[in-house]
């Protein structure tokens, strides 16, 4: 890889100048705790980013949590940094993001490009870089994300086009120019990643780059481009995405959101229908049914919250469609108890992740029964309908102000589908 460059000012007089004379070890459990803390922050916000019980005023809130953290490390200079490295033997997410922002932030070459390569040796970890650099000033990711971009290493290329996705940043010529490079062909993670920052941003000048794209031979570039098209307005694309939208897949959930918001309503049905006579499909076509907004399926819908394992998804769906809150109408029940969800305490269970419906409401299927037969009147068959609302782009920019991080995710994008000027504002960014 070619060297990273350092800051034209890191090695003035200035930057050497000493610190107070104070004696830093003796803070040496206070700063561990910064350093404990800021890490278990981020994770909880990472989960609280798409959650139905977190705001933006909770997401602000954490998010000072966190950055009193981070400045309390910084004070704390070389000992502080000392800490986050000793923490990085964990190689967690949360440890990469906060000794990532505390070396950005030292504007210290040799420590940046340290937790840049322990963190590029994994996905999980490389997101916890990623929002690292979404979370530090805009002077210094952009100074790294123009190294990152003309270098010859494809991981950080890749990494300068995801630290532009998470900032909702053009990289200006640098998109095209990789987009265009023979060798980009060869690294499909990179390749398809480029492709992705094309719909996101709504780069309509480089459109030719996914049309040549769409048919690829490598499933996550053929995604992509698809999806990027497919939210630039080609209904072709759309069509492309149904194998993912028809198959539990690790990218189906996305192409759910996208495919049936832009779908007809007819034809939307008939995919409908077609994943709900498979069993192993249910939870895909519910979801579905909550982005459509067709209040024909709420039936369907009903039905489902008689099976645990989709009693809560389809309590969502139904929230998407008629706007009730379950929780807040007293619509809502207690699990049973042989009912477990998430990680278990026993030794033997090594499955360790977080149940999709933490957070989600258990409905109460009889009285919820009893609410629609009252409501289905006031809701037209063959109507789009968001929380209870024909969509509009006042109902949307009143849901991406007000509502909770969950509804906010399908509310910005349908507001880039419903302007072919709005980007697809990033739900996850930092908000102070």
């Amino acid at each position: 890889m070619q060297t990273l460059k350092t800051y034209p000012d890191e090695k003035t007089p200035a930057a050497k100048k000493a610190r107070p004379d104070i004696n830093i070890a003796a803070f040496a459990n206070i700063a561990e705790q910064y350093a404990r803390e800021a890490s278990f922050l981020w994770l909880l916000r990472s989960r609280a980013a798409t959650s139905p019980l977190y705001v933006t005023t909770d997401m602000i809130d954490l998010e000072m949590r966190i950055e009193a953290n981070l400045h309390g490390l910084s004070v704390t200079g070389e000992l502080g940094w000392r800490i986050c490295t000793e923490q990085l033997q964990y190689e967690e997410a949360g440890e990469i993001f906060t000794a990532a922002v505390v070396a950005l932030r030292s504007r210290d070459a040799t420590k940046i490009k340290m937790v840049c390569e322990l963190a590029l040796t994994s996905l999980e970890m490389t997101k916890g870089l990623i929002s690292a650099f979404a979370w530090v000033e805009t002077d210094i990711a952009k100074f790294w994300v123009q190294r990152f971009l003309t270098v010859t290493d494809p991981r950080y290329k890749y990494l300068g086009l995801a630290i532009c996705s998470a900032r909702r940043e053009y990289p200006d010529k640098y998109l095209l120019s990789i987009l265009q490079d023979p060798a980009t062909a060869k690294q499909s993670r990179l390749h398809a990643r480029g492709l992705r920052l094309i719909g996101e941003l709504k780069r309509w000048e480089l459109v030719p780059a996914l049309n040549a794209a769409m048919e690829s031979d490598t499933a996550e570039v053929k995604f992509w481009a698809n999806w990027s098209a497919a939210l630039l307005g080609n209904q072709a694309a759309v069509k492309n995405l149904k194998p993912w939208a028809l198959e539990c897949a690790e990218l189906s959930d996305r192409a759910v959101m996208l495919v049936f918001s832009l779908l007809p309503v007819n034809e939307a049905r008939t995919w409908i229908a077609e994943m709900a006579k498979n069993p192993q499909l249910h939870r895909l076509a519910i979801k579905a049914i909550g982005v459509l907004g067709d209040p024909q399926a709420v039936s369907w819908l009903i039905q489902m919250m008689g099976q645990p394992a989709h009693a809560r998804i389809a309590g969502w769906a139904f929230c998407q469609i008629t706007g009730i809150d379950l929780a807040k109408t007293n619509m809502t029940l207690e699990p049973a108890d042989e009912i477990v969800s998430g990680p278990t305490d026993e030794p033997a269970d090594t499955d360790v992740a977080m149940d999709e419906d933490e957070d989600l409401p258990w409905p109460d299927k009889i009285k919820v029964t009893r609410l629609w037969q009252v409501h289905t009147r006031l809701l037209q068959p063959g109507q789009r309908y968001f929380q209870g609302r024909e969509i509009t782009k006042q109902l949307l920019d009143h849901v991406y102000v007000n509502a909770n991080q969950q509804q906010k995710e399908l509310a910005v994008l349908q507001r880039a589908i419903h302007d072919r000027n709005t980007i697809l504002v990033n739900i996850k960014a930092r908000n102070i």
